[in-house]
């Protein structure tokens, strides 16, 4: 089973064959093929690929849609034939092809991107490269809209592909020479583990901007930022009661990252704030 960025349909397909379909075995007569067609996606003119990444434990399929700036990702357990064909194909015999819709599915990162290729997945950590930039771009995606962790400038020339290997180790294709670099956790701390997270409450949680937060052990000196749901760091606070009594927010969601004085991160919450 595998599953491809159909740029030219616009949209993601996913091909199962019973028998082994190595390349050179070109009887398809026993593909189940499924066109996933919610979602518009759209190719990049200028031949940026868009790699996909399945997250097998959770069951989400993550995407890279160049054309639109953005990941994306789809719950692969969700969804039904539509009584619809597909628009395209088939053009030989295939077990089942068919269309799928109403599946779940949410965008993860819409802005920031110039031109996003490759992706991996760890936990709660996802890494996106930038063709354009060369940068490789750290998320926490224990949240969503994922939030942005930090940047790594590679100077790469044409960055493409990019994988997590053993010990958090990042393998990354650059174009310009045929390359596959290698970026090492000493040298680029990524802080590929999962966060342990403390028991964390927030309340009253809608608030008119003042807050309770219970994290840990009671009276430890806490750090809490303030993010905006696309990453952007808003305020930054330091209490040791827990109690902060005005967040100068205007109405809207917030995500609310708490460490303890060690720099711990201890959680985070969306907090809602309503006059």
């Amino acid at each position: 089973m595998y599953w491809l960025f159909d740029g030219y349909n616009n949209d993601i397909v996913r091909y199962d064959f019973v028998n082994d379909h190595n390349p050179g075995n070109s009887d398809h007569s026993d593909a189940i093929v499924r066109r996933y067609s919610d979602v518009s996606v759209l190719k990049d003119a200028n031949g940026t690929v868009s790699h996909l990444e399945l997250d097998e434990e959770k069951q989400w399929l993550y995407v890279v849609d160049n054309g639109h700036q953005r990941i994306f990702r789809m719950n692969i357990q969700t969804g039904s034939p539509s009584l619809t064909p597909p628009a395209y194909g088939p053009h030989e015999a295939m077990a089942e092809y068919e269309s799928i819709t109403g599946y779940d599915w949410e965008n993860v990162v819409t802005t920031g991107l110039s031109d996003p290729a490759g992706i991996a997945i760890q936990g709660n950590r996802m890494v996106v490269s930038d063709h354009q930039t060369g940068e490789i771009i750290l998320y926490d995606i224990s949240v969503i809209p994922a939030l942005e962790l930090r940047r790594i400038a590679t100077n790469a020339q044409g960055i493409m592909g990019i994988c997590i290997g053993p010990e958090g180790k990042i393998y990354y294709v650059e174009t310009a020479g045929n390359k596959v670099q290698r970026l090492d956790p000493d040298a680029t701390p990524l802080a590929m583990n999962k966060v342990e997270e403390a028991t964390l409450s927030i309340y009253p949680n809608p608030s008119n901007g003042s807050i309770r937060i219970q994290a840990g052990a009671n009276g430890q000196h806490l750090t809490v930022e303030v993010y905006s749901l696309p990453g952007q760091l808003i305020q930054r606070f330091q209490t040791n009661s827990g109690q902060i009594n005005e967040l100068q927010l205007i109405n809207g969601t917030y995500l609310l990252r708490v460490m303890d004085q060690s720099g711990k991160e201890l959680g985070k919450k969306r907090a809602i704030i309503c006059r």
